[in-house]
């Protein structure tokens, strides 16, 4: 781990595809952290700047909304959008009486968490609804209780008002030869990835077996000893998260204009500039309002990588929209920065000199005032292009 002192300020940003984006259009990067995760980097200087991508860009009421998946999923059924029939509640007692409002099968999740951690599907009794009940709460104090909406996982990215990309997440999968087990079919799977994993940290993440996958496998009357036949699907997850080994199939061009709208609309109705909706539905290419598909969930921070690196399908350069909105000119991210009397634009040797003290900064008197004021420069370098009220500095 690097050492953030003042000898030695700089930390040098992850290698990635959105390190790769913001250099190739010469932007500014600073990274903020010496931790590998989470990432979080300043792209541009000064009042010029953005911080973790969408937490700078979506309006942070919206963002907050989509933390709380109930109060989100409230609004929008308000507002006429299909969501899933269902309630909320911290009770078990409260929740479990609320159940014979919900039809068989149900889907019980945490209110807050991410990654499909904490969630079960096709739920079909009260005892299996109570153990779910469980297992969410671990992760949340509200518990979400809504309607199984059959059909494929999708998920629908939006920038800036526009819609960018659609993809189909399958959840992990095996498919059967006759002759090996489930689980062996599992450990010959991930072999593959682990190898693919090394060359592309993008590509599928190996299948995990849990307690998730044998209860599924159970549901439908198999276990992990079970031999598939020669080309037979088993599915190994209740959700479709390329995270515990989903496979990400491009589907942008198949999406009706109907739902792109629809998406487009509901994003405008959450204030996020950027966003990802997860909608279930047996197809993508009819609208979801006649087919009986519903959004499930809305991300406002969603994995835009996902569409950059598709198990199948062509890739969405979505980190590169992604800054080309933040900064549709490169000088939308760079203040003026003097070296011996000249405009610099060399981050190399910005960065060189970070822990130097300038000689001179004008910043904003305050966040909502254009009235600058120059002072004399009393700390590192690094310190003022971080500040947001930063507008120019003389180095020399």
């Amino acid at each position: 781990m690097e050492i953030f002192d003042e000898k030695h300020p700089l930390i040098e940003p992850q290698p990635g595809p959105l390190a790769d984006a913001v250099r190739k259009r010469n932007i500014p990067l600073l990274s903020l952290s010496s931790r590998k995760t989470p990432v979080v980097v300043q792209m541009g200087y000064g009042y010029k700047q953005k911080r973790r991508v969408a937490s700078d860009v979506n309006d942070s009421a919206g963002a907050f909304l989509c933390l709380q998946k109930d109060v989100a999923k409230e609004l929008l059924d308000r507002c006429g959008f299909p969501v899933p029939k269902g309630f909320s509640e911290e009770d078990k007692e409260e929740f479990l009486k609320k159940l014979p409002h919900l039809d068989y099968p149900i889907v019980i999740k945490p209110s807050d968490s991410i990654w499909g951690i904490g969630v079960t599907t096709n739920i079909n009794n009260a005892e299996a609804a109570a153990q779910a009940f469980q297992l969410a709460k671990k992760t949340s104090p509200t518990i979400i209780a809504e309607e199984f909406v059959p059909g494929n996982d999708y998920r629908v990215l939006i920038i800036n008002d526009k819609f960018i990309a659609a993809m189909h997440r399958a959840p992990a999968r095996v498919f059967g030869n006759g002759q090996d087990t489930v689980e062996e079919l599992v450990l010959k799977e991930n072999k593959k990835r682990k190898k693919a994993l090394a060359n592309n940290p993008y590509s599928l993440k190996p299948i995990k077996i849990d307690q998730n996958t044998r209860q599924l496998l159970s549901s439908t009357g198999k276990d992990l000893d079970h031999i598939p036949e020669l080309k037979e699907e088993v599915q190994l997850k209740m959700n479709s998260n390329i995270k515990s080994g989903g496979e990400g199939i491009d589907v942008t061009n198949e999406i009706c204009s109907e739902n792109k709208n629809l998406i487009r609309r509901a994003a405008q109705v959450m204030a996020l500039d950027i966003a990802g909706f997860d909608i279930q539905a047996e197809r993508i290419d009819k609208p979801i309002t006649e087919t009986g598909g519903k959004i499930i969930e809305v991300n406002s921070n969603p994995d835009i990588f996902m569409h950059l690196f598709p198990s199948n399908g062509d890739p969405i350069d979505a980190p590169g929209i992604l800054i080309d909105y933040l900064f549709p000119d490169p000088e939308d991210a760079w203040i003026d920065i003097e070296l011996d009397g000249k405009v610099c634009r060399d981050e190399k040797f910005i960065n060189a000199h970070l822990a130097d003290v300038p000689k001179l900064v004008t910043r904003l008197v305050s966040t909502d005032s254009k009235e600058t004021k120059d002072y004399t420069g009393k700390q590192n370098l690094l310190s003022y292009l971080l500040d947001k009220l930063t507008v120019k500095i003389k180095i020399n």
